[in-house]
């Protein structure tokens, strides 16, 4: 068994990397890791009421504070930009900086042609949760199937602040109107989507409903085993596309299936000589299911093409529309499986605890499909104006547009001009969903116990420290303080 462990957790890490090319830039979404799915915190001291006889009742309560924020990192500012950047440029058409600049001033609807100016992100979240948490002995109803059982219920109440941190600087000739500066052009009225800046954005609800039948298969003399299964049932509701980097509680409004296992294993020679050590090793897995949103897509092979303008074909010339109302679509988002693992020691005696360990988590890349059809009937946006049906002037198209460039008109081989709409074939879903996650987890708690008849109690502090490997995560770091109580 030892060796199993041994090479299941030696495995797990490239288990869940991502061997293919990763894109993570020019994101709009992030699934960030929510404050109450941490199995470590969970199951600091409770493993003991899990794997030992309950009270006279047969019931026991766990009421955990946990508190997570975020630190900086270079990989979460360059997750909602272009490619290897932390700062991009705006400038616009008779800048001096025009063959050098990331995005064309004009495309964001700054008037004046000699703007110039540059912006940082810098994402950042706090959550916290209460979390109460109700274990229930299934034996005394008698039935084989539940024989060692327990049914294991908690509801999660959840707070989480996200904020993009946006800064301009380094403005130059700003334009007149409602759009005049960076700033200003990234939360303009008129775009509906995919917005960036504004400050805090906080939601609160209850994060989950989850409800796992387990059974502890052993618990004798410092050896532990328990596993489960269940569900989970979204509570407040999921993000909405309005910004980049959106706000959600728990899960996303997805549902879930859970499974998970726990061991401890006894490193004594002799089980009646304190205090003990022992080696744990938790494994928690959730799959999520598909449900629908809105998200904000690019144009393929053009990063930040959301924030292009766009004409409708036939329409009047000059519309610009904002390319972040057209290339919001509705969506079937496939998030699959959320993964967290953790192993460590433990040393304790009747009376107290104290816990080391490592852990990660992990997610794959969601997966979005079109679960709409998609009007080809927008071209990106050309000058001037073209003629069309019964000689009237129409809107022109620029089809080789980029962020940072505006292409000529299109025309077909005689010269005459052609209007070439945007297909469904031209999204790129990949920028609209979350790139995969793989991060570092390290913890520490200490348990102290009081045992009274039929009464077993606790209180269990403890922190965390956690590092992403890829860009598709935060840097976090938390804390907790928890009661349980058998009865």
């Amino acid at each position: 068994m030892k060796r199993f462990l041994l090479l299941a957790m030696g495995l797990l890490p490239f288990t869940l990397s991502d061997a293919r090319t990763r894109r993570e830039y020019s994101k709009t979404f992030m699934f960030t890791h929510p404050v109450f799915e941490r199995v470590n915190v969970e199951l600091a001291g409770w493993h003991t009421l899990i794997s030992n006889e309950l009270g006279c009742t047969r019931v026991a309560v766990q009421v955990t504070g946990i508190y997570q924020n975020s630190n900086p990192s270079k990989g979460a500012n360059e997750y909602f930009l272009k490619r290897n950047h932390s700062c991009l440029s705006v400038a616009g058409d008779q800048s001096f900086d025009v063959l050098n600049r990331d995005i064309r001033a004009e495309w964001l609807g700054i008037n004046n042609p000699q703007f110039f100016g540059t912006f940082t992100l810098s994402p950042s979240q706090r959550q916290y949760a209460v979390i109460p948490q109700l274990l229930i002995d299934l034996n005394p109803l008698n039935i084989g199937f539940f024989k060692d059982s327990w049914l294991d219920i908690r509801i999660p109440i959840v707070s989480v602040r996200n904020n993009i941190n946006f800064c301009q600087s380094n403005i130059q000739n700003r334009g007149t109107g409602p759009v005049y500066d960076i700033a200003s052009a990234f939360v303009q009225p008129d775009w509906c989507y995919a917005k960036m800046g504004g400050g805090n954005r906080s939601r609160a609800g209850i994060g989950e409903f989850r409800i796992l039948i387990g059974s502890t298969y052993l618990a004798r003399n410092g050896f532990e085993m328990n596993y489960y299964t269940g569900f989970s049932i979204p509570g407040a509701g999921g993000q909405s596309p309005e910004y980049v980097f959106p706000t959600f509680v728990g899960y996303n409004s997805h549902v879930g299936f859970l499974t998970g296992i726990n061991f401890q294993v006894n490193l004594n020679n002799d089980t009646m000589v304190y205090p003990r050590i022992a080696w744990f090793v938790n494994f928690d897995s959730i799959w999520l299911i598909k449900n629908r949103q809105y998200r904000t897509l690019d144009l393929r092979f053009r990063p930040l093409s959301r924030y292009l303008q766009f004409n409708k074909i036939n329409g009047l010339p000059d519309q610009n529309i904002p390319g972040v109302n057209i290339l919001t679509c509705r969506v079937s988002v496939r998030p699959y499986d959320l993964v967290e693992f953790s192993t460590g020691l433990r040393i304790f005696s009747n009376y107290w605890q104290a816990e080391l360990g490592y852990g990660i988590w992990g997610h794959g890349e969601e997966k979005l499909r079109l679960a709409q059809d998609f009007p080809e009937i927008y071209g990106i946006a050309g000058t001037g104006s073209a003629v069309g049906p019964f000689g009237r002037e129409v809107a022109t198209s620029a089809s080789c547009s980029t962020i940072a460039y505006q292409a000529p008109n299109d025309v077909d081989r005689n010269g005459t001009p052609l209007f070439i709409p945007i297909t469904a074939g031209d999204l790129d879903l990949c920028h609209g969903g979350s790139s995969s996650a793989l991060n570092h987890i390290g913890h520490a708690s200490i348990s102290l116990f009081w045992n009274r008849e039929c009464t077993d109690r606790f209180i269990n502090v403890g922190g965390f420290i956690e590092y992403p490997q890829y860009r598709g995560a935060l840097q976090l770091w938390g804390i907790w303080c928890k009661f349980a109580r058998q009865f």
